[in-house]
């Protein structure tokens, strides 16, 4: 049980990030001996923690690699343990072995050839076999971030969004891979090519919104700051759903903070729009939403860095502020409310 237990997204609620390398190496250390998949499982998701944990830095491993180069050649195992293998690959190669080490090389062409079974693997969905070819591409970027990748993996990259755009009919289906396809050839470095595929599903989508914060994050990434924004605002616009609204109404404030902070009108009418869509209601302030809210906070926060948008501020505190007084007086989310844009956090930021 506690060898697919999801401790990446527990948010330490049972064990803290620090403490979990050395607990889940125990627990494969105690695993009975009939139970050799489960130890190996274990392991793995060992060394996973150890990478992800705050602050850690390459290391010249020896150990780690030498357990980890026969599971990544095992495809029984490569397969079962698809999670750890695809989610945390550049992590773990990046974090056992020193940059363009012989180890490294050694590490990375194991899990390269691990990787390309599974994106070759029809009995794969084809969500997961863009996570594959997904996790190769972060591996090829592990020692050659700012270049481009070769030749040969790019075109691996087109063939299979081509095929992923060509193959998958369903729209419920669409809505995922060709989001993940559109990342994958962003993530690779053709960001003409993924903008051709965000834009042409717009108008087939029923929820085109998605594909407008991909093309968002394309125009940021070429840095066209106008762009990025318009995109964003528009994602913003289409979105439905309460819910749903809080979050792209978040992602458009954050986008304005960051690449226009001195359109202050434009800031204040998104933040002022974001908090008066918000239902006075104690559901609206837990879990995704309160974190929503929590981004916007912080984002004008930054924004109001020494003051300097005080007055806006002001005005928008006193939206929340009738907002929140509309939710029970001794219920948790009013707290929640109010502490979304309290006096004082402008300075911490």
């Amino acid at each position: 049980m506690l060898a697919w237990y999801s401790w990446e997204t527990d948010e330490s609620q049972v064990l803290d990030a620090t403490k979990r390398p050395a607990t889940l190496t125990r627990l494969a250390a105690a695993c009975p001996a009939d139970q050799p998949q489960l130890a190996s499982r274990l392991s793995l998701q060992a060394v996973v923690a150890a990478a992800k944990v705050k602050g850690a830095k390459p290391r010249d491993d020896q150990g780690a690699v030498a357990k980890l180069l026969p599971l990544l050649d095992d495809a029984a195992f490569t397969r079962e343990n698809f999670d750890l293998v695809v989610n945390y690959a550049d992590d773990v190669a990046g974090n056992i072995t020193l940059p363009k080490s012989s180890a490294r090389t050694r590490v990375v062409d194991a899990w390269n050839a691990a990787l390309e079974r599974l994106a070759a693997d029809r009995g794969l969905s084809t969500l997961d076999r863009l996570s594959a070819l997904h996790a190769e591409v972060a591996l090829a970027k592990l020692d050659a971030s700012k270049g481009p990748l070769p030749d040969a993996l790019q075109k691996r990259v087109r063939d299979e969004a081509a095929r992923t755009d060509r193959e998958t009919t369903d729209p419920y289906s669409r809505q995922s891979v060709i989001s993940a396809a559109a990342e994958l050839l962003t993530e690779a470095g053709l960001l003409a090519d993924s903008d051709a595929l965000l834009t042409a599903e717009l108008a087939r989508s029923h929820s085109p919104y998605y594909f407008m914060l991909g093309l968002a994050a394309n125009a940021k990434e070429r840095g066209d700051k106008a762009a990025a924004v318009d995109w964003a605002e528009k994602a913003y616009v289409a979105s439905k759903g309460p819910a749903t609204r809080l979050q792209w109404g978040s992602r458009y404030v954050a986008t304005l903070v960051d690449l226009t902070p001195q359109d202050a009108a434009r800031i204040e009418k998104a933040a002022a729009q974001v908090i008066g869509e918000l239902e006075p209601s104690p559901d609206t302030f837990y879990e995704r939403n309160q974190r929503a809210l929590e981004r916007v906070g912080k984002n004008l926060a930054k924004w109001n860095k020494n003051n300097a948008h005080s007055a806006a501020i002001g005005r928008l505190r006193d939206e929340m502020a009738g907002v929140c007084a509309k939710l029970p007086a001794t219920d948790p989310a009013r707290a929640t409310c109010e502490r979304t844009l309290k006096p004082g956090t402008a300075n911490n930021a």
